[in-house]
């Protein structure tokens, strides 16, 4: 797989990308961090009706997966947070609560990479997603410019 590097925009002509029968969602502006001698990627998610949702993307067993980027309890960054995959829960780096990976609180979800660029897996196919991966952009700011 190759190393991340910030991606601002994708492809013009390209459009949210099917795996069979599955909508995927694209993560945008991702950064690569290097945690606990391993990658970190942090982005936002443009899920359906495009509401942008900030994600942290961690490295498990069983490949890529995206949890939300927020604390439920504290609104802090989860990137430092204590990753144990044998338990599945990613420790809170503020107070030390642990969550559970797929709870209701991180809402885990597997990461597909496709042409360098990463994409959330959604459940089922959603109604309605942006023509266009530009629009999204468009609709998604840059959390370094926020």
């Amino acid at each position: 797989m190759p190393r991340w590097r910030r991606h601002d925009n994708l492809d013009e002509r390209s459009r949210p990308p099917h795996i069979k029968g599955m909508r995927l969602a694209p993560i945008l502006h991702l950064a690569e961090h290097a945690v606990d001698g391993g990658c970190r990627w942090t982005g936002r998610a443009v899920l359906p009706g495009v509401i942008c949702r900030d994600v942290v993307v961690l490295r498990v067993r069983q490949g890529l997966l995206a949890v939300r980027d927020r604390c439920p309890h504290r609104g802090v960054s989860m990137l430092l947070g204590r990753l144990d995959e044998t338990a599945g829960t990613l420790e809170c780096p503020s107070h030390g609560w642990r969550l559970p990976l797929f709870g209701g609180e991180l809402c885990g979800a597997p990461v597909v990479e496709r042409e360098g660029k990463l994409f959330l897996v959604l459940e089922a196919a959603p109604p309605s997603m942006p023509e266009t991966a530009i629009e999204a952009d468009l609709a998604c700011p840059d959390p370094a410019k926020d």
